[in-house]
């Protein structure tokens, strides 16, 4: 059986669960032939870390790397409404 995931309407099928942590789950995803990593936040409890708008964040966060050009994965698609990133 295989599993599918969205991000903005595109399909993309789930290949590995990679792992998770205080943020969201990521997954080893692909569509044709082309593989991704999508990450789908989760808002379980962090006793230690209060986030807010954990997808904000993600995208605020991923910005201000970018500008202090540090390099870093390149986001290829954001989900706000589903909450799912999707990165190379």
């Amino acid at each position: 059986m295989n599993i599918i995931m969205k991000v903005n309407k595109v399909e993309y099928e789930v290949k590995k669960f990679l792992g998770h942590g205080k943020g969201g789950y990521s997954y080893l995803v692909v569509r044709g032939k082309e593989k991704y990593v999508l990450k789908q936040i989760h808002h379980g409890p962090c006793p230690y870390y209060n986030f807010g708008n954990k997808i904000e964040a993600e995208k605020n966060d991923y910005q201000r790397l970018l500008d202090a050009e540090i390099r870093v994965p390149k986001m290829i698609d954001i989900d706000l409404h589903f909450e799912r990133i999707l990165k190379e």
